[in-house]
């Protein structure tokens, strides 16, 4: 039982932090997805958008209960423990190219947090390569690891108790 609450935990050591709060998932030639989950303490009430130079805003979608201003949403909320999706459409790039889009959060109390996510935007982008997708991807495989494990490790326990009894 030892070696399986210490395999546990060595499995849970071994998974890499997430080092972005924004994820970004290439939906065309010039169409991405910002999604902004909420693990701050606070609730998330605007999203301004930081793009490399030479990439400028043309869209950005309307959502219920926020405003839209040049680079970003404003007035809405994003409760701790959720996330939300902004859609993104900016100039097309001349040819298929990885950038680096930031994102400003401003949280209810006051704070502002930035961080930044790869996208590769141009011809193609979508099709031949998602790394927003792919990343999320492994994210979810990882904690479906750890799931799998706690449910094991709780089998393991609830068998050797009912085993003793």
């Amino acid at each position: 039982m030892r070696r399986l609450a210490l395999t546990f935990l060595a499995a849970l050591w071994l998974i890499p932090a997430a080092s972005a709060h924004i994820f970004v998932t290439s939906l065309a030639l010039n169409q991405f997805v910002l999604l902004t989950p909420n693990d701050e303490g606070a609730t998330i009430v605007g999203v301004r958008l930081e793009l490399p130079p030479g990439l400028h805003v043309e869209q950005l979608e309307a959502k219920p209960g926020w405003r839209t201003t040049a680079d970003g949403w404003t007035g809405g909320r994003v409760p701790p423990g959720r996330f939300t999706g902004f859609g993104v459409v900016v100039t097309e790039p001349q040819s298929r190219t990885q950038v680096v889009i930031g994102a400003r959060e401003t949280l209810a109390n006051g704070e502002t947090k930035t961080f930044q996510a790869p996208v590769e935007l141009g011809p193609a982008a979508a099709t031949l390569h998602d790394s927003g997708a792919r990343t999320l991807g492994k994210a979810a495989l990882a904690l479906a690891a750890v799931a799998a494990a706690i449910a094991l490790a709780a089998g393991a326990v609830a068998l050797s108790g009912w085993l003793r009894a």
